[in-house]
């Protein structure tokens, strides 16, 4: 690693150095992960998965988001399909692919700079059972605009209201479905992660073929606020799942699901890692 490169990552592992000259740092930079594996990242994002790895080096790609790493290994067969709606840098998706090298893993991540971040990495590493989707997901196929947070590149969305920093930007990306990119390209995912920041809703309308006819077990960050708006499609959506929040032991019924969101709610937790778990 280059001394230019040193210094890079020491600003961007210092929030307070960071934030004074993010100007000066690259879009992306590369870091030795564990030995003959190289993780792309971007150093000026201040909260996001690139942050996380630059404070916590190597032991990031281990432990971010170690009980939603395991809930998807325990639920993702020898031989099967992962979807990683909302990959950001890859980290999940990443993990995945080093630990089931068997599956096949399809990450969906439409941000320009972590999606780059991304590309590098799996063609850095020659990673062969992982394929990079640089598209936001909805309930349709088309374009939009995306919005950025480039201080926290994880908060980044399809909701303008969601992301909600004034320092966002806006970047035209293309969409597609779910069911549409499943049509197309033959592949049934056994296990959907979808972490996309208030856009969830928009992902599940797009992806009601496979859940009704495919029963893939899925793992989602609920915004609680939307899920209150409209409770009767989740309710009608995952009709044939259980579902128990990331950290739980227990499945518990899907008419239990409203009242624990309202509860947490009115605590002011916004979200909350669920897993749905077919009954059929």
């Amino acid at each position: 690693m280059s001394l230019k490169t040193k210094i890079s990552h020491y600003i961007g592992s210092h929030r307070f150095l960071s934030r004074k000259l993010r100007s000066f740092q690259p879009d992306i930079s590369c870091l030795t992960i564990t030995h003959k594996f190289d993780l792309y990242l971007d150093p000026k994002d201040l909260y996001g998965p690139s942050y996380y790895v630059m404070y916590d080096k190597g032991a990031a790609f281990y432990h971010y988001e170690e009980s939603l790493k395991a809930e998807i290994l325990q639920h993702l067969p020898n031989g099967g399909v992962f979807f990683d709606v909302g990959a950001n840098i890859g980290l999940i998706s990443l993990f995945v692919s080093k630990f089931h090298p068997d599956a096949k893993v399809f990450s969906f991540e439409p941000g320009s700079i972590v999606g780059r971040c991304l590309k590098e990495t799996i063609h850095k590493n020659k990673l062969k059972n992982l394929s990079l989707i640089q598209k936001g997901v909805s309930d349709h196929t088309g374009l939009a605009e995306f919005f950025v947070d480039p201080k926290s590149t994880g908060g980044s969305s399809l909701i303008k209201v969601h992301a909600g920093s004034k320092n966002q930007y806006v970047e035209k990306i293309e969409l597609v479905s779910l069911d549409d990119f499943s049509k197309e390209s033959h592949v049934i995912p056994d296990v959907i992660k979808i972490d996309i920041e208030g856009a969830e809703t928009l992902a599940l309308k797009g992806a009601s073929r496979l859940i009704s006819e495919h029963s893939p077990h899925l793992i989602i960050e609920v915004d609680h606020k939307n899920f209150l708006s409209n409770p009767e499609f989740w309710l009608e959506t995952f009709k044939h799942y259980k579902v128990r929040a990331i950290g739980e032991t227990e499945f518990s019924e899907m008419s239990t699901l409203t009242e624990k969101i309202r509860l947490d709610f009115n605590k002011g937790i916004l979200n909350r890692d669920y897993s749905f778990k077919p009954t059929r």
